[in-house]
């Protein structure tokens, strides 16, 4: 009998033990998860728009010709572009803490670098601001930026500024590309990506 009592007694403190367990692995599971949720949905980095002022506090009379938000070795970053009159900026911006972590400079007099035809530029244009931009394509499309380009469009310059609506369509989610003047602020027409 006191043989039978000690196996009982052994048998329910290991089967306690090892639920105990269980539950905590499955708290810690829990747990862990909830992290990773907040993490995702608690975004405590910089936005698009604050890395192109970023970028446009080191260019004097910059104008910004890309913005986009893009993934690099796990961690997102902003990949901005500026141009002033001679030079053309890339650079690459911690989403993170608002870090410069990569800076190129190019002459854009360079006939191998250069895109646009100089008897085409307007030099004297004054161009509405990316966060002007951005307004007039969300108060048309609701969702999030996703990238920004400006662009020479039948000689006008023209924002294209890429949102994504949330909305799944099929496997992907639905892309628009919003087409901005860039000089006047009027939106142009909207692209819905299939």
């Amino acid at each position: 009998m006191k043989i039978f009592t000690a196996v009982m007694a052994g048998a329910v403190l290991i089967g306690g033990v090892s639920v105990g367990a269980e539950v905590l692995k499955k708290d810690n599971k829990e747990q862990n998860l909830q992290q990773v949720e907040n993490a995702e949905t608690n975004q405590k980095g910089i936005t698009l728009d604050e890395a192109s002022e970023i970028a446009l506090a080191k260019v004097k009379n910059g104008v910004i010709t890309e913005a986009e938000k893009d993934r690099e070795n796990g961690r997102y970053v902003y990949e901005i572009e500026v141009e002033d009159g001679q030079f053309e900026y890339d650079f690459k911006i911690s989403e993170e803490n608002g870090e410069i972590l990569k800076e190129k400079k190019e002459n854009r007099d360079d006939d191998s670098n250069r895109q646009k035809d100089a008897s085409t530029e307007d030099k004297d244009v004054t161009l509405i601001t990316l966060e002007k931009a951005e307004e007039v394509a969300l108060q048309e499309v609701k969702g999030t930026v996703e990238s920004v380009e400006l662009d020479r469009e039948n000689g006008s310059h023209v924002y294209e500024i890429e949102i994504d609506t949330g909305k799944e369509n099929g496997d992907d989610d639905e892309d628009v590309t919003v087409y901005v003047d860039a000089v006047t602020g009027k939106m142009l027409y909207v692209e819905w990506d299939d």
